[in-house]
């Protein structure tokens, strides 16, 4: 019955790369001539980096010296951070990113997206942007992704600096990652498969796969540090352009992944969706003294009422359940032998589930991909028993991997049918796409 006080070691501090450099007293802007704040490479030689300088990383004594010298314009330091008075924390070894905005929204998903297809539609004239969007939309009314169907369509607009037309996307940064994730499929049936600017395409969607990525081994962290080197040098070739701050906070990626675990975990999306949120309860506050602080305690008690309730353990499943006969099912002659669960012949079905806020329908695919095998299945039937629940699935054979549309060729259903759990799956079900007679699909990084 005694009250022991609990304290939590700060060991890192998240948000976007602006929140980031204001929260640590660091340059606002990127009109510094040190920038970074990972490295004091001085930010003309930053617009032809590819790779990441150990010698140059900011360090302790580095961040000392130029506190003291006071030039935030020279050294990108606008304070000393009340944040170094924790024992756990110092500002030079916070490795932490911003993948939202580095590679969506604003980043290099739209930098390489606009040359792509301005490349493609103003100077080779492969399509229009009529033929992208109206691809686009054909995609997304088969898709399962709700994001690339209320897509808004690209546009054009005229660079008066430079005296040419260019394509406009009005995306949001979801939005971004939707169409990163399809835009071999979009642009791809347009394009010749020895095309040079294809082959930047190509590398820029591996670089956003690879990024995303739930795990690294070592071997990946040196892939991924070879994407970005690759994807830079690439870009710098072919559409003669400085590299963007963006580009090279992507160069400390290997390094803060190394340090801090997968930046997938690192997105600010869950964050800025509370951004409604607290706008409404601003307005509504009488009280005027201290509006973050205010807010800053509405949000720690939501998040204590959350735990008290367990709301952020519960596994949430919806579906109707009713007893069957699994012997009555078309597809019972074709199931693995024995079944993979104990249960005789009497198992309980349902016409719909959504498991974890997944709708898993049937006639959907799922493809289940590791270091040891590559399966495709089709969803045949839901089913439940013993509080535990599975897909019954068809498994279907995976032919070659096309390195134009960078996915797998779907062959063929094989009369192979198994009961798997469904906890099993980690990532939503997929759509397949028939491109010239052929059926592809595109597998969600793992």
């Amino acid at each position: 019955n005694n009250t022991v006080n609990v304290r939590f070691v700060l060991c890192l501090l998240q948000g976007d790369n602006l929140g980031i450099h204001s929260t640590l007293c660091m340059s606002s802007g990127f009109n510094a001539t040190f920038y970074c704040r990972f490295c004091r490479r001085p930010k003309e030689l930053l617009k032809r980096d590819v790779k990441e300088y150990a010698d140059c990383m900011r360090r302790r004594a580095d961040y000392e010296e130029d506190v003291d010298i006071n030039m935030h314009s020279e050294t990108g330091i606008q304070a000393y951070s009340v944040f170094n008075s924790l024992p756990s924390f110092h500002v030079v070894e916070n490795k932490s990113v911003d993948p939202m905005h580095d590679l969506f929204s604003t980043g290099i998903c739209k930098y390489g997206f606009t040359e792509i297809l301005d490349y493609y539609i103003y100077h080779k004239k492969y399509l229009t942007i009529d033929d992208f969007n109206k691809t686009r939309r054909i995609i997304g009314d088969l898709s399962l992704d709700s994001e690339l169907k209320r897509m808004p369509n690209i546009s054009e607009t005229y660079c008066s600096r430079e005296k040419r037309k260019s394509v406009s996307f009005r995306l949001t940064s979801n939005e971004m990652r939707v169409l990163s994730h399809y835009f071999t499929f979009i642009v791809g049936r347009f394009v010749p498969r020895d095309d040079e600017i294809w082959k930047y395409c190509t590398t820029l969607v591996k670089l956003v796969d690879m990024c995303l990525k739930r795990s690294f081994s070592a071997e990946e962290l040196d892939m991924l540090q070879d994407l970005i080197s690759s994807h830079h040098e690439l870009y710098l070739h072919h559409f003669k352009r400085d590299l963007k701050p963006k580009h090279h906070f992507l160069v400390h990626y290997p390094n803060v992944i190394s340090t801090s675990g997968p930046v997938e975990k690192m997105m600010c999306f869950r964050n800025e969706a509370r951004h409604k949120g607290f706008k409404q309860y601003s307005h509504i506050m009488t009280s005027r003294k201290n509006i973050c602080y205010t807010l800053c305690v509405k949000a720690s008690l939501q998040f204590a009422y959350e735990l008290l309730n367990d709301n952020f353990l519960k596994v949430t499943v919806q579906g109707n359940f009713n007893l069957c006969d699994i012997r009555v099912r078309s597809y019972y002659k074709m199931l693995i032998q024995p079944l993979n669960i104990d249960s005789g012949f009497e198992i309980m079905f349902s016409n719909s589930i959504v498991f974890k806020g997944t709708d898993y329908k049937i006639g959907n695919f799922i493809a289940l991909f590791n270091n040891l095998s590559k399966c495709l299945f089709q969803i045949l039937d839901r089913a439940k028993h013993d509080n535990v629940y599975f897909l019954i699935v068809q498994s279907w054979s995976i032919g070659n991997y096309d390195e134009h549309f960078l996915a797998h060729e779907a062959v063929g259903s094989l009369p192979i049918v198994d009961i798997i759990p469904i906890k099993i799956f980690d990532f939503p079900p997929i759509t397949l796409y028939n491109i010239a007679g052929r059926f592809y699909f595109r597998n969600k990084p793992s």
